[in-house]
């Protein structure tokens, strides 16, 4: 087909137009988009959510914030507010969080539909992992509110696949179609594919009832220890104890520590000689005290606590008495003029169990299921003379 210069010239000035303008949409798309976008800071960095058809309400997924209550969002504009959890579906992935304030930004639309595969996809994101607002250094300015193009990739029953895949800290984040309406939630990064929980389950997870999060989360939990225990009050030989302490807690709200603790020690080797006479402790106290979340992790899944508490319970403790007796097996035996075998008799005699109350108090540092114990104690009957020091390891099992 052959055109005219004018008529050339004419179409490709279309084309060139064309082209400025649909190079100019995700550019746009980004620029209405972006300021419903916030920042999720949690206990393990930062990751993404987004205003939805409400001003005071994100949607996020359920795994950047399922081990945290207290919760900082930084929004585009450079606001921090506070927010809570308050429903989420673990199965889809999505929890929605309430703000102590609305953010001054036009919230995102649900798509009608789900998207088709090869359709454009962009996705907004904070992929910088840190907790105070914009990345420094070397990454200033590249990792803060990063904008990423794709294509649908597959639409599967509960995820929808694109590519490329996601960069850290943008899960929680939307995925809008090229109108620039939510087809879904960035859930999950694999090995250069993206997964997405759609739009459909969005809509599913806000038609049915929120299981919401108690506003004061009980966190019941206990743990075994080892500890040696040092009393300076009591004779050099008894000085250190080996004992074995269980204990089990409730922490309100992350903040109040609530427990029962029972100890057992008994005197070291040395102690435990013939022919010495032992001496049992029993302890056992309620506690109470606070409950600190320290800025960081050790594992998975287990915040860093620490928790200093006061203690008032009983100490029991009982003196044994033994004695050794010796005997002639042949009563009719002489000594003075033969050997004569002889049979042994080892009898310990435990005195009365004395009861008396006990004050103390200690700080504990757990760190996932490893913890670290310093704690003291002493008989309000005589203080000064029954003062026990000690230090333990052990583990924890269940609670936060």
């Amino acid at each position: 087909m052959n055109l005219s210069p004018v008529r050339a010239s004419g179409v490709l000035a279309v084309l060139c137009l064309a082209s400025s303008a649909s190079a100019s949409e995700p550019a746009d798309l980004y620029k209405a988009a972006a300021p419903a976008v916030v920042q999720i800071v949690t206990h393990e960095g930062a990751a993404t959510g987004f205003l939805l058809e409400r001003p005071h309400v994100v949607v996020t997924a359920w795994h950047v914030v399922e081990h945290d209550t207290d919760l900082v969002v930084h929004t585009h504009a450079g606001d921090t507010l506070k927010a809570e959890a308050i429903a989420w579906d673990k199965e889809a992935d999505l929890a929605i969080l309430h703000l102590d304030a609305p953010v001054d930004a036009t919230p995102l639309e649900l798509a009608p539909e789900l998207p088709r595969i090869g359709e454009p996809i962009y996705a907004i994101g904070q992929p910088h992992l840190g907790t105070e607002g914009e990345p420094t250094g070397e990454y200033e300015g590249l990792l803060g509110w990063s904008f990423t193009e794709g294509r649908v990739a597959a639409v599967g029953a509960g995820r929808v696949q694109v590519s490329p895949g996601f960069v850290g800290g943008t899960s929680g984040g939307p995925v809008l179609n090229d109108a620039g309406e939510v087809i879904g939630v960035a859930v999950e990064a694999i090995e250069g594919f993206g997964l997405v929980s759609p739009v459909d389950a969005i809509r599913e997870f806000q038609r049915v009832e929120p299981r919401s999060k108690p506003r004061v989360p009980v966190a019941l939990g206990g743990m075994g220890m080892l500890a040696l225990d040092q009393q300076p009050g009591v004779a050099a030989r008894r000085r250190l104890r080996l004992g074995f302490h269980l204990e089990a807690d409730i922490v309100l709200d992350r903040k109040v520590l609530l427990g029962l603790s029972s100890r057992v020690t008994w005197l070291g080797s040395g102690d435990e000689r013939k022919g010495t006479s032992p001496d049992q402790r029993l302890e056992a106290a309620f506690h109470i005290g606070a409950s600190f979340d320290l800025p960081f992790r050790p594992t998975k899944g287990r915040h860093a606590t620490l928790q200093p508490y006061f203690s008032i319970g009983l100490l029991g403790q009982r003196q044994g008495a033994r004695t050794w007796t010796a005997s002639f097996v042949d009563p009719a035996c002489e000594p003075r003029f033969e050997a004569c075998a002889t049979t042994q008799a080892d009898t310990l005699n435990w005195a009365r169990t004395q009861l008396s109350p006990l004050i103390g108090g200690g700080l504990k540092l757990n760190l996932g299921p490893t913890v670290y114990s310093f704690d003291v104690g002493t008989p309000m009957t005589n203080p000064g003379q029954d003062f026990r020091l000690g230090i333990g390891i052990g583990f924890r099992f269940g609670g936060p």
